[in-house]
């Protein structure tokens, strides 16, 4: 993929998040490999503009990997402007976008301090002294280009890392003594129950996918998010739909699709 291409791609990518549209096809190229896709990432990431929240961790459980033909995890961008706060007290309204595939209930950490790329692998008690709070949260994911299905992994991180919004819940208080394998959620549809699952399924606990993504990601800065993957895999929704993510004694976490 030449430098005009992959700059065309990232436009088209762009312009498709700003507008809430998907890119029409033919899709310009689509990316020959890893090292490929995180450069159409990096250049659709410019094309955006404007801040990142920070970073989601996707394919963190074998059966999403199956899905996207990987067998490893991934990691793609969450723009400042698609963050929303969305506690049980505090539900957001969304637009609901063409391509989108659903919501997935996810742990997320905010950083307190930065955890820069480095040469040496992090330990876990290193990443776990470095972050600074956790929620409950729903992802939204999608797709903006025009599809079947799920893209394979490589379309999925050029597209950002397949993300479409990220909404954090209150901070769980104590969360250090808490075992995060075992962190139970439901996700529901309209009051009812869609999908539950565990921590487990996030390459162990989410923690273990934090301090995956510290040692193959592009380096986390102080006060950014991390969504460390889906607990309950991808639940789909419609416009007009409320979907909240119940995690117990952790909270709740709720968005309503407008159509």
């Amino acid at each position: 993929m030449d430098e005009t291409v992959l700059h065309k791609a990232g436009a088209a990518l762009a312009h498709a998040r700003k507008t809430a549209s998907q890119v029409p096809p033919p899709w310009p190229e689509a990316p020959a490999s890893l090292e490929q896709a995180y450069a159409l990432q990096r250049a659709a990431i410019a094309a955006l503009g404007g801040g990142l929240a920070g970073w989601k961790i996707g394919a963190t459980g074998k059966d999403h990997q199956a899905r996207l033909k990987t067998d490893r995890p991934f990691f793609g961008p969450i723009p400042e402007t698609d963050r929303h706060e969305a506690n049980a007290q505090n539900g957001v309204a969304l637009p609901f976008r063409p391509g989108t595939r659903g919501v997935e209930c996810e742990i997320a950490f905010r950083m307190a301090r930065a955890l820069p790329r480095r040469e040496a692998p992090y330990g876990r008690d290193e990443v776990k002294a470095a972050v600074g709070s956790l929620h409950p949260a729903l992802e939204v994911v999608g797709t903006r280009v025009v599809s079947d299905g799920l893209p394979d992994v490589r379309l999925a991180i050029a597209d950002y890392g397949l993300n479409m919004a990220f909404l954090p819940g209150a901070a769980v208080a104590d969360w250090h003594e808490l075992d995060l394998s075992s962190i139970a959620a439901r996700c529901l549809v309209d009051g009812q129950e869609k999908a539950t699952g565990t921590g487990v399924l996030v390459l162990g606990d989410p923690l273990q996918a934090l301090v995956w993504l510290a040692d193959n990601g592009p380096g986390l800065e102080a006060g950014q998010w991390v969504s460390s993957g889906t607990l309950t895999g991808i639940t789909p929704v419609a416009a007009g739909s409320l979907a909240e993510g119940d995690f117990g004694a952790l909270g709740r976490v709720s968005v309503r699709f407008m159509a």
